[in-house]
């Protein structure tokens, strides 16, 4: 049984695995606590991008689904590995710029459509999804996560794993 989402696209439909386009990895802290996932009951938050990484803010768009993964490797208490945190979609249709984030001033305004439980998201494994591709902080495309499956397997892998964290 396929778990479907109550967060709908903006022409009303539900969205759906094949719309997982994007992935991004975040962090906090220089990896050691968790990114945007306080307070968890909030449907939209700001996506933060260095001026480095300012264009790939804005290849996303709106109604793609963008995978948001964290490499967790120094939580006290926290197995070490790589956590699929969130799928998101953006609101609107650019970043914009918040100069008040020195490292980060380019923002991108997205909505859940998934979000793990904190200390306990989901994650994948190098044999299964490989995230060393996309481990720089800018948006990639979904299938350098493992170039040698379809993009459909791929998008239905992601899927699977965020089971009933669907908002």
């Amino acid at each position: 049984m396929t778990i479907l989402p109550t967060c709908t696209k903006s022409n009303g439909t539900l969205f759906s695995s094949s719309d997982i386009k994007w992935v991004k990895n975040v962090k906090r802290d220089k990896g050691t606590d968790w990114a945007n996932m306080e307070p968890s009951e909030l449907p939209e938050f700001d996506l933060n991008f260095s001026l480095a990484k300012e264009a790939s803010g804005s290849i996303v768009k709106i109604d793609e689904i963008l995978l948001l993964f964290q490499k967790v490797d120094k939580m006290i208490g926290v197995p070490v590995h790589t956590y699929l945190t969130h799928l998101v979609t953006p609101v609107y249709g650019k970043p914009s710029r918040d100069d008040g984030n020195v490292n980060f001033p380019i923002t991108r305004r997205v909505k859940v459509i998934a979000r793990g439980l904190k200390n306990l998201p989901p994650f994948s494994s190098p044999d299964e999804l490989n995230f060393f591709k996309p481990n720089r902080g800018a948006v990639h495309t979904i299938r350098q996560l493992k170039e040698t499956l379809s993009l459909l397997k791929i998008q239905k892998i992601v899927w699977g794993k965020f089971g009933a964290l669907f908002i």
